[in-house]
Formats: C-alpha cells, sequence, structure tokens
C-alpha cells in the first residue's frame, strides 16, 4: 500500500468535494437572480 496511491485517491476526492461545493455555489446564484427580479 503505497503513499502515492493514497495521495492520489485523496486528490481525487478534493476534486469530486470542489467540483460539488462549485455546482452549489452556480445553484444559489441561480436562486438569488431569479429572487432579486
Amino acid at each position: 500500500y503505497s503513499i502515492r496511491l493514497q495521495l492520489e485517491r485523496n486528490r481525487f476526492q478534493l476534486l469530486k468535494y470542489h467540483h460539488i461545493l462549485t455546482a452549489q455555489q452556480h445553484l444559489i446564484n441561480q436562486l438569488q437572480l431569479i429572487d432579486s427580479d
């Protein structure tokens, strides 16, 4: 079990998490636009 493999998995998790956060932020922005209209 190598450390490099662990790092790769961690990086993948971070990318996935970041993608989810970005999507949520986009959704919030859309809702605010609708709300302010």
